[in-house]
């Protein structure tokens, strides 16, 4: 599952968008006070965070999440202004800063979001991706399809069945 905290509603609409139809289970918190629960209750996989937030600010939510034992991922997208943060960022253990400025086309931004969740994740697909080759009895000609079904397995909470959701529209 992968979890939005924006509060750009056109960037998180893209997000919502791109990653249903590639069949991500995605939560959306209605407000940021909601993430430590929600966090707890979906233990999402990887954490897509927008330090441009406020009420609380993304170096906060950031505190919060791994000050409550969140080990997951955490991707944080920030833009020039939060240069500063960088060091504070790192010191969270975040594991990927994505930078975004207002010019960035939308859908550039998205390929880079997907790929830098791929990337985190790779070990763990690849893995995956074995042992559905394996439960084939090592027949060969379907090592994309394993590798696609790895991928949506590992980003998808296994104990919960609902479609993917754009959630609520304010983060």
């Amino acid at each position: 599952m992968i979890m939005i905290i924006t509060p750009d509603e056109t960037f998180r609409k893209a997000m919502v968008l791109h990653f249903q139809e590639k069949e991500y289970e995605l939560s959306i918190p209605e407000r940021r006070q909601d993430v430590p629960s929600l966090v707890e209750k979906h233990a999402p996989d990887v954490i897509v965070l927008d330090m441009s937030i406020a009420d609380p600010n993304g170096p906060t939510v950031l505190k919060d999440l791994r000050g409550t034992g969140y080990t997951g991922k955490i991707v944080v997208i920030s833009g020039p202004s939060n240069r500063p943060l960088t060091v504070d960022i790192h010191q969270q253990k975040v594991d990927q800063v994505m930078r975004k400025s207002p010019t960035d086309p939308i859908p550039s931004l998205m390929d880079q979001l997907e790929s830098i969740i791929r990337v985190m994740f790779r070990e763990e697909i690849s893995k995956k991706a074995y042992d559905h080759y394996n439960k084939r009895l090592g027949q060969h000609g379907k090592d994309w399809e394993d590798w696609f079904k790895a991928k949506k397995e590992i980003l998808k909470n296994p104990t919960d069945g609902r479609a993917p959701s754009n959630g609520p529209q304010q983060p």
